[in-house]
């Protein structure tokens, strides 16, 4: 892996951070609920699907509820931003596990109470998972 995979890995990393940073507010009638950790299961309790444009290279998150989808897709550098509630840490983790059995090099970062990134390369692949007080954002972008 050349220096410039792992710079664009962090690059990566911070703006999740930010983005995750920008929308992980709860309304005061709203509690997070704990989930199980369920990164094999096959549904996300109604939310939007899984782009299937993702190669299948990169694991699905399946915990919690996925709500929204971001992408950017260029010719050779293919971005997306998915946005889960109702998650835990014990599902991040489950997650960082199924990355490490996949081949990827997942890095962690405990960033403040209750907070957690992880970093996941892997040759042409960066998988950026952010959690927050019940909120995940998944972040995963591929050079071609």
């Amino acid at each position: 892996m050349n220096k410039y995979t792992i710079s664009l890995g962090m690059l990566f990393s911070l703006l999740f951070v930010v983005v995750l940073s920008a929308c992980n507010s709860t309304p005061a009638d709203q509690t997070p609920t704990e989930q199980p950790a369920s990164p094999a299961a096959e549904s996300n309790q109604g939310g939007q699907d899984w782009p299937e444009e993702i190669n299948s290279t990169v694991p699905r998150f399946t915990a919690g509820r996925l709500d929204e989808v971001n992408s950017n897709l260029e010719e050779n550098n293919l971005t997306w931003v998915m946005k889960f509630s109702n998650t835990s840490q014990d599902d991040v983790a489950a997650y960082r596990d199924v990355l490490s059995r996949q081949g990827f090099k997942p890095s962690s970062m405990p960033l403040n109470n209750n907070s957690t990134m992880i970093v996941g390369l892997k040759e042409g692949f960066t998988v950026t998972i952010n959690f927050k007080d019940g909120l995940t954002t998944v972040g995963v972008n591929h050079k071609k």
